[in-house]
């Protein structure tokens, strides 16, 4: 009742301001500052999209990856992608590989070796291009799980023991699967977090004790210790949680004003988000005091996010008291307490924030008569106009024709330039470009073939477009990772650190959209750096790979010919200078993505070596050590990773029981091939698409005939490669995925979990497009993800099917 008594003190007056192109010769001084400032903040956007978010060991990670926001000056120069898996304990790269990037454009798969730790991972992509602070231009981060599936000949466990003077020993135990006998000298490695590595071996009893006091738990997250266990080939890991004190849990609230300040007496809205410490949103209830006195109750949704008006009087202090919070969770010592009440000050209105092509909202001001209004974006200014404030408020409408679709702000400036109030808003949300997804049956036989289409429109019109589609199982899904294209793109390469929504597709929640653009600011800019000026253009750099020929004998006294053979133009020359030094071009060290680049120099009789300098080794090392991940409860942590073993993946679980027989050659730890990465299936084709790292590979062998992907058969040449040649990874010309029809009869089980991906999956001008594919043999619900482009507009959509 006391806000409506108030609010009819307002009478708001209304102007309705003209189309925003009549403005622009009013926007001179901001507009160039704005443009300076933009350039001197860009950030080139990069955006990648896998195949699911759970995955196992000899699995393959399969992406498509674009460059959505890029500087004219720097596309061409962006040539290769670089990808990484960093674990969350430890902080450094496990995985690296460079991918060929053409026109902004890449694609290809990450295989995870047979032996990786099941854990928390980082998937990070970046290309060549290095900013001021030697940190990639362009920068995508994907949390992924990484779940084992081994079964080894010998069984492992973790104890943990303590004596009476507090000491804290790990006991780990391992013996035979079949005799029950200790295995001696199996190899441990145990490490938690960041901290040093122990390494060490069983005894004859099939034990060794570990001092946990050497570990500094502090920096991990999760707490956990890792014991890595090798014997005869076999790995196995034992996760065991920290045995200190339990982590404290604070619930953490926070309060944002609509426009940035309380002014007294005139109402505003007040969004406050309610999260742990850990981060994670919280659904809390809680009573509003003003002083001593309760004057509401006041509770946020399961996003953590709420809001409610208040009606502040000056002098007067306001706090909120919880009411309901988690269990288990504790309140901070200090109060939760509201920003100070102004008594001279400027607040604005926005009813509704995710609007279409226009924007209402209305401003009041409490000791200032006039204030200047720019619409922007702080890369462009759409509008600037002074507007008189009258005591009883001022009402506008913001025509948004020449206003990009996106996040937009406005922001009210006093006559000497400086920021009073500023509103976030979603321009024209209504332009949307929808997917729908059909497949020709809701449920399928395993190994049946599935054929669904596509349509697309971009403002209810067909379109064409492109798009990275793919199909897996929908338990390998997980929402809190869920990056679609629309969300990252028009949203969280812009706010700051916005709370995940609960489906992870929190773009199409108009309601959620208005809460997360009352709660949070601009990531990148500021008006104080932006008002501080001397804003210089970017600087970038792309650092190249070289190296240097070592003389088997005497010195380098002339320039050296070196060959690279296996790239795709099968063989290259490069030529060193008088003292041996020679640098790749981008080009020259493409391969395809199941072969390396070997590099000869000399002859056999001057024995001559090279020695490869590539920066960006160092470079995802420094970069691995500064990303931030979140913290994590090791309950929850270790929780999780027993169901996922004891459920959802079970229905994979019977790979692990295929004994790996055979050659294993140099360049795999999981199947057979020789010193060129050549192999041949079961079914005998070379380098079969879709038998990488079957256990039933083995090496081709010179003379022999066999069948090639896509049809015909070829001689094998041989490798030709001697123990003496480097061999280097080089750029990756991507591979495309293998759809297996089931021509070919076989009683081997086919346990895939993603059954189909298309990294450029391409629409016709009426928006059609269809896919067909095989389901595999394991059962249950399957997911369908496509994200894409359809003309001025990004789409994300996804469906399901069964397979029975």
């Amino acid at each position: 009742m006391t806000f409506n008594i108030v609010a009819m003190k307002y009478l708001l007056t209304f102007i309705l301001f003209l189309c925003l192109q009549h403005a622009y010769g009013q926007t001179d001084d901001i507009s160039s500052r704005m443009a300076a400032y933009a350039l001197a903040k860009n950030s080139d956007q990069l955006y990648l999209h896998t195949d699911k978010h759970i995955y196992t060991n000899n699995e393959q990670i399969w992406f498509s990856a674009w460059m959505l926001q890029c500087g004219s000056d720097s596309v061409p120069l962006h040539h290769f992608l670089s990808l990484m898996l960093v674990p969350a304990d430890l902080q450094v790269p496990v995985k690296q590989q460079k991918f060929a990037m053409n026109n902004g454009y890449s694609y290809g798969s990450l295989q995870l070796p047979d032996s990786i730790a099941p854990g928390e991972y980082k998937l990070v992509a970046s290309t060549n291009i290095m900013g001021a602070d030697s940190l990639p231009l362009a920068l995508f981060t994907q949390d992924i799980r990484v779940r084992s599936l081994r079964q080894s000949e010998f069984v492992a466990a973790a104890t943990l023991l303590e004596d009476t003077a507090g000491r804290k020993d790990l006991l780990i135990t391992v013996r035979n699967k079949t005799s029950g006998q200790p295995v001696r000298d199996a190899e441990l490695s145990l490490w938690c977090g960041n901290s040093k590595v122990i390494n060490a071996r069983t005894d004859k009893n099939g034990m060794y004790r570990q001092n946990l006091l050497v570990f500094t738990a502090a920096s991990a997250s999760p707490a956990v210790v890792i014991a890595k266990i090798k014997h005869k080939g076999d790995v196995e890991y034992l996760q065991h949680k920290w045995p200190g004190a339990a982590l404290v849990r604070e619930l953490d609230l926070r309060f944002y004003p609509e426009g940035g300040s309380l002014v007294s007496e005139i109402p505003c809205t007040i969004g406050w988000e309610s999260k742990s410490s850990f981060g994670e949103a919280v659904i809390t209830q809680a009573v509003l005091f003003e002083g001593q006195r309760p004057i509401d109750t006041i509770k946020t949704n399961e996003q953590g996010l709420g809001r409610f008006v208040l009606v502040p009087r000056a002098g007067a202090t306001y706090q909120v008291k919880p009411i309901k919070w988690p269990a288990g969770m504790l309140l901070k010592q200090a109060p939760y307490t509201l920003p100070t009440v102004l008594v001279q000050g400027m607040t604005c209105s926005v009813p509704k924030a995710i609007t279409g092509d226009s924007l209402r909202l209305s401003v009041f001001a409490n000791g200032y008569s006039q204030v200047n209004m720019v619409v922007h974006n702080f890369r462009r200014v759409f509008n600037q106009q002074a507007l008189s404030v009258k005591p009883g408020g001022v009402r506008v409408l913001v025509l948004l024709n020449e206003i990009p679709k996106g996040l937009t702000a406005i922001t009210l400036l006093d006559s000497n330039g400086r920021p009073l109030a500023e509103r976030l808003f979603f321009a024209h949300y209504n332009h949307k470009a929808v997917c729908t997804i059909t497949p020709d049956q809701k449920v399928y036989e395993k190994r049946q073939k599935v054929t669904v289409s596509f349509q697309l429109s971009n403002n209810q019109q067909p379109v064409t477009g492109f798009a990275a589609v793919g199909c897996a199982q929908a338990n390998r899904f997980e929402h809190s990772k869920h990056q679609d294209l629309e969300s990252f793109a028009y949203l969280y390469t812009e706010l700051q650190d916005a709370p995940p929504y609960r489906t992870g597709d929190g773009f199409r929640d108009a309601g959620y959209l208005e809460d997360l653009l009352l709660v949070r600011g601009w990531r990148r800019y500021s008006w104080q750096e932006l008002l501080a000026g001397n804003h210089n253009p970017p600087v970038f750099n792309s650092p190249a790979i070289t190296g240097y020929v070592v003389p088997g004998e005497g010195k380098i006294r002339k320039p050296v010919s070196i060959t690279l053979l296996g790239g795709q133009n099968s063989v290259t020359f490069v030529k060193t200078d008088a003292k041996g030094r020679f640098q790749f071009s981008f080009d020259q060290l493409q391969v395809p993505q199941e072969k390396k680049l070997f590099l000869l120099t000399g002859d056999k009789i001057e024995k001559n070596t090279v020695v490869i300098e590539d920066p960006y080794v160092a470079l995802n090392k420094k970069l691995a050590s500064v990303i931030p991940f979140n913290k994590t409860d090791p309950d929850k942590y270790l929780q999780y990773a027993q169901d996922m073993m004891l459920a959802d993946l079970k229905k994979v679980k019977q790979l692990a029981v295929v004994t790996v027989k055979g050659y294993r050659g140099a360049n795999s730890t999981f199947s057979a091939t020789n010193a060129c990465g050549d192999f041949v299936c079961s079914y005998n084709k070379l380098n079969c698409y879709g038998h990488v790292g079957d256990p039933g590979n083995r090496p081709p062998v010179k003379g022999q005939t066999y069948r090639m992907n896509g049809g015909g058969v070829i001689v094998y040449a041989g490798c030709g490669m001697g123990e003496n040649n480097k061999e280097y990874e080089g750029i990756k010309l991507g591979k495309e995925f293998y759809v297996d029809d089931f021509s070919e009869a076989s009683g081997v089980p086919k346990y895939i979990s993603t059954i189909y991906w298309s990294p450029m999956f391409t629409f016709d001008k009426d928006g059609k497009a269809s896919a067909s594919f095989y389901t595999s043999d394991i059962s249950g619900r399957y997911r369908i993800v496509i994200n894409g482009v359809a003309g001025n507009n990004l789409f994300y959509a996804t469906s399901f099917f069964d397979v029975k």
